[in-house]
C-alpha cells in the first residue's frame, strides 16, 4: 500500500529553519502536511487520520470530495496524494496567518 512507500515530495524541506519568511513557512508548511497525510493514510494511526479529515472538512471541501481523495490516494494515486498534501500545507499556512493576526491585534 502508499502509506508503506511513503512516497516523498518535499521530505528535504523539512530541515528548513523557522523564519518570518512567507516562503519557508510555505515549505515547513508542506513538510508537514506531507508527514501528517503520509500518517492519515496507516491503518494504525485512526488519531491522525481523524485530524488530516477535520483540518480538509474546516477548509470547506465537501466530504464526498475527501473521501474521494484518500480513496484516489490508497489506490496508488500520486495526484491524489499531492493535492492532500496541498490541502494540508494551505491550511496549516492559512492557520498560521490567522494567528499572527491575533497576536497583533
Amino acid at each position: 500500500m502508499l502509506y508503506e512507500a511513503q512516497a516523498s515530495f518535499l521530505h528535504p524541506l523539512s530541515v528548513v529553519e523557522p523564519s518570518d519568511d512567507p516562503e519557508v513557512l510555505l515549505f515547513n508548511a508542506f513538510a508537514l502536511g506531507e508527514e501528517m497525510v503520509v500518517a492519515a493514510l496507516s491503518p494504525e494511526r485512526p488519531d491522525a487520520n481523524f485530524r488530516v479529515v477535520r483540518i480538509l472538512f474546516e477548509t470547506g471541501l465537501p466530504t464526498s470530495h475527501i473521501q474521494e481523495m484518500f480513496a484516489e490516494t490508497r489506490s496508488g494515486n500520486k495526484q491524489a496524494l499531492l493535492r492532500l498534501i496541498e490541502y494540508v500545507a494551505d491550511a496549516l499556512v492559512d492557520e498560521s496567518d490567522a494567528r499572527e493576526i491575533e497576536t497583533a491585534n
